[in-house]
């Protein structure tokens, strides 16, 4: 097993070692769950989704915008996939400048 590390903090004029955890965990933390009721969630989720069809059907051409950045990404992709394979992914997003 790894030893822990020292870290040395330094305060105006005195000097203190602190105990580290070690660098490496035997096994790795979960995320702690927060319980929500399932009414809660389930108005959370109609909340947004009211939010998102109100912007849609105030401002129509979101989804017009949105949709066409997403289709000239996807079609700018495949280029820069295949010039990737013979150069350096960052010459093959190059810009000039």
């Amino acid at each position: 097993m790894e030893e822990p590390r020292k870290q040395v903090v330094r305060s105006d004029k005195s000097v203190s070692i602190i105990e580290r955890i070690p660098a490496i965990r035997s096994s790795p933390r979960r995320p702690t769950p927060i319980p929500i009721s399932g009414a809660l969630r389930n108005l959370i989720v109609l909340a947004i989704v009211a939010v998102l069809v109100l912007i849609l059907w105030a401002v129509p051409v979101v989804l017009v915008v949105a949709l066409g950045g997403f289709s000239v990404a996807m079609v700018l992709s495949f280029p820069v996939r295949l010039f990737s394979r013979v150069m350096p992914r960052s010459l093959a997003m190059r810009r000039d400048r």
